[in-house]
C-alpha cells in the first residue's frame, strides 16, 4: 500500500484523465461564414422590407459586437453614426452600446464600437447591413426617442424576439 498520495499530486493525476475538465462548453453561435451563406441563398434576408432590413442588421451587428439580445434594445437611432476617415478617406459606423453587466444595469455608460466595411463587397457584413437600413428607414421619427432595432414601429427588439430571429435564420 506504501504511503497516501499526497493532495497535489492526486489533483494533477486527475487532471490528466480528462484535460477539458472544468472548461466551459464550446460556444455555438453563427460564424462569418455561417452568414455569407444565408447572405447568398436566402432571398427573404435580401429583401427590401424594413423588417427583413432591421433583422438582418441586428443579427450581423450583434454578431460583430458580441452583443446579446439584451444589449441590442438599448441602442437608439441616435446611436449609431457614420463617419469618413479624413488622412485615408475610408467609410466606417460608429455604434454606441451600453454592455449589460450583473451590477451597473442601465447606468453603465455606452461604449463607441467602430464598425468598418468589410473588404469583399457583401450584405453580410455589419457595415453594409447598417448603412441599407439607415438608408431605408422608412419612418422618419426622431433619432433620439427611436431604438434602432426593432421590429414593431417604435418598440425595441427584446431579447426573445433576438433569440427567435437567430433561430430561424439559422434555420
Amino acid at each position: 500500500a506504501g504511503e497516501a498520495p499526497r493532495l497535489k499530486a492526486l489533483i494533477k493525476r486527475m487532471r490528466q484523465r480528462d484535460p477539458r475538465e472544468g472548461q466551459r462548453k464550446k460556444r455555438r453561435g453563427l460564424r462569418y461564414r455561417h452568414l455569407h451563406k444565408i447572405w447568398r441563398k436566402s432571398a427573404a434576408v435580401r429583401a427590401g422590407s424594413f423588417t427583413a432590413l432591421n433583422r438582418w442588421a441586428a443579427l450581423t451587428t450583434a454578431r460583430h459586437v458580441l452583443a446579446r439580445g439584451g444589449e441590442l434594445g438599448t441602442v437608439m437611432r441616435s446611436d449609431l453614426r457614420f463617419r469618413k476617415c479624413r488622412k485615408s478617406g475610408k467609410e466606417y459606423a460608429v455604434l454606441m452600446w451600453r454592455p449589460l453587466k450583473k451590477r451597473g444595469g442601465i447606468s453603465q455608460p455606452k461604449v463607441p464600437q467602430i464598425i468598418a466595411p468589410a473588404p469583399h463587397k457583401t450584405g453580410a457584413c455589419a457595415y453594409a447591413a447598417l448603412r441599407r437600413l439607415a438608408d431605408a428607414d422608412i419612418w422618419g421619427e426622431s433619432a433620439s426617442s427611436t431604438p434602432l432595432f426593432r421590429l414593431s414601429k417604435a418598440k425595441a427588439m427584446s431579447c426573445g424576439q433576438f433569440r427567435a430571429v437567430v433561430r430561424e435564420t439559422a434555420q
